[in-house]
């Protein structure tokens, strides 16, 4: 079990995610923490996104595959590798958080997490949903399928694995 006693700080790729971890964090799955949208995959991460964090933090990187452009990427792991007394944790979704979903419950299509008539309403749904662990339940979520795929040869080459293990508790 991962030390909660650092600052843990999630980035995140997206709305429907920071909704996810937050989630998860109340149903004390993984490790506490501040959750910002950015995406690391097409942002940089800057000092003042660092400033408030103590000397000694944990940040959390959660990102689509679904790119193929990984510059940014692999900037923001080498800026981030450059702070000292950071641990920086790297969580791909492959493709992206809808796939995930699929994978992690019983469901088939993305629509029928959240009983939505189209896919393109899931996002909106997701966000809004005042209850989503319940629902999650309802559909079978299973945490250890969450997150559990090694990410595309691409993102391996820059040295992005999959550490979901790190932050489960």
């Amino acid at each position: 079990m991962r030390s909660t006693n650092i600052r843990t700080q999630y980035f995140v790729e997206g709305e429907c995610e920071k909704k996810l971890i937050r989630t998860l964090i109340e149903q004390k799955l993984i490790l506490p923490g501040q959750t910002d949208v950015l995406n690391p995959v097409q942002a940089h991460i800057k000092t003042t996104h660092l400033r408030t964090l103590p000397i000694k933090a944990r940040i959390i990187l959660i990102f689509d595959t679904d790119m193929t452009e990984l510059r940014i990427l692999e900037q923001n792991i080498r800026y981030l590798r450059a702070q000292h007394n950071k641990e920086i944790i790297t969580i791909p979704q492959v493709l992206n958080l809808e796939d995930e979903m699929i994978r992690c419950t019983d469901i088939r299509y993305i629509r029928n997490l959240l009983s939505c008539t189209h896919d393109s309403d899931f996002k909106t749904a997701f966000i809004e949903e005042r209850k989503l662990y319940d629902k999650l339940l309802f559909h079978q979520f299973d945490l250890k399928k969450l997150w559990s795929l090694d990410p595309p040869p691409a993102f391996q080459k820059i040295g992005i694995a999959n550490q979901n293990d790190l932050i489960r508790l």
